[in-house]
């Protein structure tokens, strides 16, 4: 099957998601589409309505992509980080992997799972998140640590 795409269920490997995150994100994504969509129907002029509807095609995509972030993919030769961008990091690249604090605001300290790379640099999982221990972050880096052990 030379040119299809793998499905999932194909694919030796192990997936988590963070469901709150992605429901929040979700969520506010699809307020602003409505609110968009309404502004869209209020509008009278042509140049309105163009720069509206393009407000809202954009938004619709970005709603689209938010509907698969806050997943972590350990597939059986690349990590996929899925958030509002997609990371794809191989297996061979991976040094490390431990739990560090987040990007968000400065008072909360979301713990975050990060990988650092052989060649000196860190990815970190930003959208799956916890602030307390015993969770779905240390879950990812007990995983991935178990996997780099093979």
């Amino acid at each position: 099957m030379m040119g299809m795409r793998r499905r999932w269920s194909d694919v030796g490997g192990r997936r988590f998601t963070l469901w709150w995150y992605r429901l929040v994100v979700v969520t506010f994504f699809a307020a602003a589409s409505a609110a968009m969509a309404s502004l869209l129907a209020a509008a009278s002029e042509l140049g309105a309505r163009l720069y509206v509807g393009a407000g809202l095609v954009l938004m619709m995509a970005v709603l689209v992509r938010a509907a698969r972030c806050a997943t972590v993919e350990l597939r059986d030769d690349e990590i996929v980080i899925r958030g509002l961008r997609t990371r794809r990091v191989r297996w061979s690249q991976v040094r490390d992997v431990g739990v560090t604090r987040g990007s968000s605001a400065p008072l909360i300290r979301w713990r975050v799972p990060y990988l650092e790379l052989d060649d000196g640099s860190t990815v970190r999982a930003d959208e799956i998140r916890s602030l307390r221990e015993g969770t779905v972050v240390d879950e990812v880096v007990e995983e991935v640590r178990r996997r780099l052990s093979l």
